[in-house]
């Protein structure tokens, strides 16, 4: 049997023991307000998560992606918005900085001064329209000559039918 000295130094150590396994009050309460719980989470209250996360993810359109989108033109951008397949596209361009001046009848811009000076002299609103320049019963163009050339000859069939030709 244990002598009475060996069992206060066991009961010591027990109640150190214990003591280094547990808390008061005070410590859970204070432990336990630093945790979620399991109420929903508002703007203003903690829940499930912190009301500042509720914050961002409220700020959040439903289906939105990051998208990043570069300030400068590189060959070895990975970003949604490709801006090397642009830059591929506009390098070895004769405008080395990548813009273009305002087209005119004499100066080349975004489309040459020769198709300026073609673009002048359409009217707006304006159609290609092709005329043949002689009747056709095959004629597909816009005037329709072949319903032209057949109602003559209806008419030519009706004139010698009147005249007994």
């Amino acid at each position: 049997m244990p002598s009475s000295p060996d069992i206060t130094e066991l009961w010591g150590n027990f109640k150190n023991l214990v003591k280094k396994i547990t808390y008061d009050k005070t410590e859970v309460d204070n432990k336990l307000s630093t945790k979620a719980n399991n109420s929903l989470v508002s703007q203003s209250s903690n829940g499930l998560m912190s009301s500042t996360d509720k914050v961002k993810l409220d700020g959040i359109a439903a289906g939105a992606n990051k998208t990043t989108v570069d300030s400068t033109l590189s060959s070895s951008s990975t970003n949604p918005v490709q801006n090397k397949v642009i830059n591929t596209a506009l390098s070895g361009k004769a405008n080395s900085n990548h813009s273009h001046s305002v087209v005119t009848t004499s100066v080349n811009g975004f489309m040459s001064s020769a198709d300026k000076t073609k673009l002048n002299g359409i009217a707006t609103g304006a159609n290609k329209t092709t005329v043949d320049t002689a009747l056709s019963s095959t004629s597909t163009n816009p005037v329709q000559n072949k319903v032209i050339y057949s109602a003559i000859g209806d008419i030519k069939t009706a004139l010698n039918n009147i005249l007994g030709a």
